[in-house]
């Protein structure tokens, strides 16, 4: 009974600390949830009602291929909900009123939790709307392809905001750690990968978040585990470079979670090392 009572206050900061952040991004987790039913009612669904002539993707797989692509919502939402959950606490030395209260460590984790479950949220509304709307056109949706491919949107979060939330352990606001972490997921990651498919094309980018994120899609096809992964261009007979499409599902898993773990223990090496 004594070690329940103790579990209990123990982590009863981290879930005050949890619902808080939650009520404090509400909106903006309502505001992503419209725009995200938004690009998907145009882009997956009204093109098929307003033009009867509009050719519908032959398989369920295909269609959610088109629904489920859009990465930029996530990777938008991922660094606004993460990009202040560490920086945010040592402006205007706020740092000062909470961390003598409050552990530090249970502070963030309830922050990260927090933010964790509303960008999943987001995600999950996605997916639900998707699968109606495959289930109006086809009938019977894929559940077992979709929830693999909602798992692997989960550990691509994970991945990402390990990287957002490391970015935040050093940067000295929460509008430089979205700008940076912006920049860098949506331009740096693939300058470097259009590098080495010239200077390495045959080497698998399983380093790389973009290609390790297509899995997310490519799972969804019938013959995904049979499948070349890869496309090679030639000209006059010459190889140039070769083009990857997706990794397996153990290359997947291996690079997101070692992506998560490293970066989420640079950043509380960093953040324990941050003096307020």
């Amino acid at each position: 009974m004594e070690q329940l009572r103790n579990l209990y206050f123990n982590s009863k900061p981290v879930f005050d600390i949890y619902l808080f952040e939650i009520r404090l991004h509400v909106k903006k987790f309502i505001i992503f949830s419209i725009v995200t039913i938004l690009l998907l009612i145009i882009s997956s669904f009204l093109p098929y009602i307003l033009f009867p002539t509009y050719q519908m993707p032959s398989t369920q797989a295909d269609f959610y291929q088109g629904g489920l692509s859009n990465s930029l919502v996530i990777i938008i939402a991922v660094c606004l909900f993460f990009s202040g959950i560490i920086c945010s606490e040592f402006t205007d030395k706020t740092g000062i009123i909470v961390f003598p209260k409050i552990n530090k460590y249970k502070l963030i984790t309830g922050k990260y939790l927090g933010n964790l479950t509303l960008v999943i949220g987001i995600v999950s509304i996605n997916y639900f709307i998707s699968a109606l709307f495959a289930y109006y056109i086809y009938g019977d949706p894929l559940l077992d392809k979709l929830l693999l491919s909602f798992g692997f949107t989960v550990l691509y979060i994970l991945a990402l905001s390990s990287v957002v939330s490391f970015f935040s352990s050093f940067m000295k606001s929460a509008t430089l750690t979205t700008t940076i972490t912006l920049i860098l997921l949506l331009f740096g990651i693939g300058i470097i990968d259009t590098f080495f498919m010239f200077a390495a094309p045959k080497i698998e980018p399983i380093y790389s978040l973009n290609y390790v994120r297509s899995i997310i899609t490519y799972i969804l096809r019938a013959d995904f585990f049979t499948m070349q992964r890869y496309v090679d261009f030639q000209f006059e007979g010459t190889f140039i470079f070769r083009s990857w499409l997706t990794p397996t599902m153990q290359g997947a898993l291996f690079a997101l979670s070692l992506y998560t773990i490293i970066f989420f223990l640079l950043g509380s090496l960093l953040f324990k090392r941050r003096q307020i």
